[in-house]
């Protein structure tokens, strides 16, 4: 029976062998490294975490009967509306009339009611503007860290958590 030399493998092919097996291993790591940061990263864009800070309200004819009250139940709707569709320049311009016209009109509403609104349409203008790139996120970061110390605004809780969503990691 002839044995078959068997041929020793020299030093440098099984350190060229180890080599390129770690290169191969960290190109595969770089990669899934590399792709997740992108895929979480999109999670945290201005417009995605303004929509899911978004708070469309339940649509009520509460304001009043008067053309002012109604014109501005329209206006703030098509606000809403405009969000939705992602429009977020449009919503803003409509937010902001609407609060212009709220502040020219104070005894138009009654308090519980003009505060409802009003909070709703500062929040959502501030949204919309996130939303489209207007705001810088350390003024963003301010002016949440300002509705976030006010316990009696709806929209503290909401700011609390949009301030985390900015500070994350992943962002």
């Amino acid at each position: 029976m002839k044995r078959t030399p068997v041929k020793k493998k020299s030093a440098k092919a099984g350190m060229r062998q180890l080599w390129q097996k770690i290169a191969v291993a960290a190109a595969v790591v770089l990669l899934i490294g590399l792709g997740g940061r992108w895929l979480i990263s999109k999670r945290y864009t201005n417009e995605r975490l303004a929509l899911a800070a978004y708070s469309a309200p339940v649509a009520s004819g509460t304001m009043g009967d008067d053309a002012t009250s109604n014109e501005l139940l329209k206006e703030f709707e098509e606000g809403h509306h405009l969000f939705q569709n992602g429009d977020y320049d449009g919503a803003a311009t409509l937010f902001s009339s609407f609060l212009d016209t709220m502040t020219k009109n104070p005894e138009a509403f009654d308090p519980l009611t003009k505060k409802f609104y009003v909070e709703n349409a500062r929040w959502s203008l501030l949204m919309a503007q996130f939303a489209e790139g207007k705001i810088p996120e350390d003024r963003m970061l301010k002016v949440l860290g300002i509705l976030a110390q006010s316990p009696s605004n709806d929209y503290a809780q909401k700011a609390k958590k949009l301030t985390k969503d900015l500070e994350s990691v992943w962002r």
